[in-house]
């Protein structure tokens, strides 16, 4: 016959027994504090709630007024890049 729970001892535990009572004492001892965790959550959650609505703000108007935060370079600046760069790349070549 299995011994209850309350009558669980080291001499009379199995060794599964034992290892499964360590580890829920383990786990008891490690487990998050949760007013904590909530506490900390709801603070963060209310301290970048503005910035989230900011930012949506930001976006909505973008996207509003048809608005690129990084348009795409004119064909002729490109060239003038590309120009640059090849120089670059051309006078380390001769250089090294």
């Amino acid at each position: 016959m299995k011994p209850d729970a309350d009558d669980l001892t080291p001499a009379t535990m199995t060794p599964a027994e034992a290892m499964a009572a360590l580890t829920s004492q383990h786990l008891l001892a490690t487990a998050p504090d949760v007013r904590l965790n909530t506490a900390l959550y709801r603070f963060w959650r209310s301290l970048l709630a503005p910035l989230y609505i900011v930012t949506a703000a930001i976006a909505a108007a973008h996207v509003t007024h048809r608005r690129v935060l990084n348009p795409p370079v004119a064909p002729n600046r490109r060239k003038g890049l590309l120009l640059r760069y090849q120089r670059r790349k051309e006078r380390e070549r001769t250089s090294a």
